[in-house]
C-alpha cells in the first residue's frame, strides 16, 4: 500500500512546485515610485540630543563614518575648499579629537565617505571625492583605504601626516555624462561602491566594480527614486538588523531594511520608509553609529558651531 501512494504523493508534489509562481527577475535600470517625502516614519529611533564641534576646523561637514572600536567616534571631512583632511571627532560631545593629512589623495570636492570589511576582516575607509556642482569635471575619483587605528594616535586636538596604507583608486566616469553626486555607501556583501546622484529630479543609483580596473572606469546605472537632493548616505553590518541602508536630503532621511542575504537592488527596489530628523543648516553627513543607531552633522550655521544629532534604537 505504501509503494503505490509514494508516487501519487511525489507526483502532486511537483505538481504544486511546477504551479508555483516564479519570482520575475528585476529588469535594471529599476524606475520606483511612491511619495517619499508623505512616506511614514519609523517608530523605532528617538532623538537623543546634540553636541557641538565648537572647532572652526569643521565648516563644512560632508560624510562621516563610525569609528570602529571607539564608541561615539566618527571620520568626518570637510566639502570643497579643505585640503586632503580627515577628522576624527567624538560624536557624544562633538569634540574634534585629532586632524590627519592624508598623503597621495587630491581634495578637488569632497563629498562623503564610507567604509567596508573585506573577507579578511580589514576595514577600509572610502573618500568620495565625486562633487560637480556643475556637471564639468571629466572624471571623478573614490579612494579606499585601511582605516587608521586610533588607539596609538594623539587625540588631544591637534594634527598628524598620515600615510593611507592599501590605497585603492577609483577614476570613474558615469553613462551619459557628468553628474553631481554626494551620497556613496559600499554593499557589505559585494564590496561595491554605490553613489546616489543630486540633482535629478529622480535621484539615481549607480554602482562601481568592488576593485578599480587601474584606468577610468564607468559606473552601472541601477536605477532611479522618486527624490531629489540627496546628500549623504549609509550601509552597514548591525546586528540583529540586517544590512540597512538610509539616505538623507537636506530634508528627509530615509530607511530600506534590508536582511543579510538581500541585494542592494533587491533592497532598494521595496518602498522606504522616513526616519526622524531634525532639520539642520545644509546636513550633509549621515551614519549608522555602532550601536545601531544613526547620527547626522551639519555644516556650520552661520560661523556657530556646527550639531552633532544623535538617534538611538528604542
Amino acid at each position: 500500500m505504501t509503494w503505490t501512494k509514494t508516487p501519487i504523493f511525489l507526483f502532486m508534489l511537483m505538481l504544486v512546485l511546477a504551479c508555483r509562481p516564479r519570482e520575475k527577475p528585476i529588469e535594471l535600470p529599476f524606475h520606483v515610485d511612491y511619495g517619499a517625502y508623505g512616506l511614514d516614519f519609523s517608530s523605532d529611533f528617538y532623538a537623543t540630543g546634540i553636541g557641538s564641534t565648537g572647532a572652526t576646523d569643521i565648516f563644512e561637514a560632508s560624510g562621516g563614518v563610525a569609528v570602529s572600536g571607539m564608541p561615539q567616534g566618527l571620520w568626518t571631512i570637510n566639502d570643497s575648499g579643505d585640503s586632503s583632511n580627515i577628522y576624527l571627532i567624538n560624536a557624544l560631545t562633538g569634540k574634534t579629537l585629532l586632524r590627519m593629512a592624508l598623503s597621495g589623495l587630491s581634495a578637488v570636492d569632497w563629498e562623503d565617505m564610507a567604509h567596508h570589511t573585506d573577507s579578511t576582516g580589514q576595514r577600509w575607509l572610502v573618500v568620495a571625492d565625486m562633487g560637480d556642482n556643475n556637471a564639468m569635471r571629466s572624471s571623478v575619483q573614490l579612494y579606499a583605504f585601511h582605516e587608521p587605528t586610533w588607539s596609538g594616535l594623539d587625540t588631544t586636538g591637534g594634527w598628524t601626516n598620515h600615510v593611507p596604507l592599501g590605497l585603492k583608486i577609483w577614476d570613474f566616469v558615469y553613462p551619459g555624462g557628468a553628474r553631481d553626486a554626494e551620497a556613496l555607501f559600499v554593499d557589505p556583501l559585494t564590496g561595491q561602491p554605490c553613489i546616489i546622484t543630486k540633482r535629478e529630479a529622480r535621484n539615481e543609483l549607480h554602482m562601481l566594480p568592488a576593485s578599480p580596473s587601474g584606468g577610468v572606469d564607468s559606473t552601472t546605472f541601477i536605477g532611479s527614486f522618486p527624490f531629489s537632493s540627496s546628500t549623504a548616505a549609509d550601509c552597514a553590518a548591525l546586528t540583529g538588523h540586517g544590512m540597512p541602508i538610509i539616505v538623507k536630503s537636506y530634508q528627509h532621511i530615509w530607511l530600506w531594511e534590508r536582511s543579510d542575504d538581500m541585494s542592494v537592488v533587491e533592497a532598494m527596489i521595496k518602498t522606504p520608509v522616513r526616519l526622524p530628523y531634525t532639520q539642520e543648516s545644509q546636513g550633509e553627513a549621515l551614519w549608522w553609529t555602532l550601536d545601531g543607531g544613526y547620527a547626522t552633522l551639519s555644516e556650520s550655521p552661520m560661523g556657530m558651531p556646527a550639531q552633532v544629532w544623535v538617534y538611538d534604537r528604542k
